[in-house]
């Protein structure tokens, strides 16, 4: 597809993530698209399709560098007292 470089399926997608070391499954791949939060995704024609390079750059922020600590949010422990 132009301007995005090559695209895999979602099962592609899962294989791709998969062989990275965390076991995924298409299913999955569904079910973070709905809840938005895998990586990003274009729809052709009613067909799902993920730029490569969304999916490496969703890769690294899921796994931020050795010894990075990710700032706590506050605002999760705020909003669990409401």
């Amino acid at each position: 597809m132009r301007g995005f470089g090559p695209t895999m399926t979602p099962a592609e997608a899962a294989k791709r993530i998969s062989a990275c070391g965390r076991p995924i499954t298409t299913k999955t791949m569904t079910n973070r698209r709905c809840l938005g939060i895998g990586p990003c995704f274009i729809r052709v024609c009613g067909r799902i399709f993920y730029p490569v390079k969304f999916i490496d750059a969703w890769w690294e922020s899921q796994n931020p560098p050795e010894g990075y600590q990710r700032p706590r949010d506050y605002g999760a422990v705020a909003r669990a007292r409401i």
